[in-house]
C-alpha cells in the first residue's frame, strides 16, 4: 500500500512513535514513490539533496524533484530545483531560473490551499533574493514583506519540523538586515 509507506516513512522521518531511521524513510518512500504518491517522489527528492540516508546525490534528487513539478506542479520540487539552479548542484548556476522556480512555486501556493505548505521556505529565498539577488532589483520593502511572512510560518511549524530552528534565525538576521536598511530611508 503506497499511502501506507508514504505514512509510515513520515513516521520514521519524523520520530513519531519510531525511531528516526532515514534509511528505512528512504525504502518506504521510494514504495510509495514507484506508485507514483506525489509526497513520496518530492520527499525522496530530499532525501537525495540531503543525504541522511547515504551519501548526497544530486542527480537524483533533481530527477525526483522534476518529476514532481513536471507531473503534480508540487511548489516544494520547484522551489526545491530552483535551490539547485542557485547554488549550481548538478545543473549549471543560473539565478534568474531558480528565481523564476520561485516565483512560479509561490503562484501555484497562492491558487491551491492544499499547497501552502511551501509558502515559508519560498518567502524566505525571496526575502533573501530582493536584498541580496544579482537578477532582481534590490527592494528591502518587498524582502521584509516575505521574510516576516516566513518567519510567522515558521514558527508555526516548530513543533513538527525538527530543522526549522535553524530557518528561524537566519530569517531574523535577514529581517534585522531589511529593517535596518528602511530605517535609514525614514525621513
Amino acid at each position: 500500500n503506497p499511502v501506507a509507506a508514504l505514512n509510515l516513512g513520515s513516521m520514521y522521518y519524523n520520530g513519531t512513535f519510531l525511531e528516526r531511521d532515514y534509511k528505512e524513510v528512504a525504502r518506504l518512500y521510494q514504495i510509495a514513490a514507484d506508485a507514483g504518491e506525489e509526497e513520496a517522489i518530492c520527499n525522496l527528492g530530499y532525501c537525495y539533496y540531503y543525504g541522511r540516508h547515504q551519501e548526497v546525490d544530486y542527480r537524483k534528487a533533481y530527477e525526483y524533484w522534476t518529476l514532481g513539478a513536471l507531473l503534480f506542479q508540487n511548489p516544494n520540487c520547484m522551489y526545491k530545483l530552483g535551490d539547485m539552479y542557485r547554488n549550481g548542484y548538478y545543473v549549471e548556476q543560473n539565478e534568474q531560473h531558480a528565481l523564476h522556480l520561485y516565483f512560479v512555486a509561490m503562484n501555484r501556493c497562492m491558487s491551491d490551499d492544499s499547497q501552502g505548505d511551501a509558502i515559508a521556505d519560498i518567502d524566505l529565498r525571496l526575502g533573501t533574493a530582493f536584498l541580496h539577488s544579482d537578477v532582481l532589483e534590490h527592494d528591502a520593502s518587498n524582502a521584509l514583506f516575505h521574510l516576516n511572512r516566513a518567519l510567522t510560518l515558521f514558527y508555526q511549524r516548530r513543533k513538527v519540523d525538527p530543522f526549522v530552528a535553524d530557518l528561524i534565525r537566519s530569517t531574523k538576521e535577514l529581517i534585522a538586515e531589511a529593517t535596518a536598511e528602511l530605517d535609514e530611508e525614514v525621513i
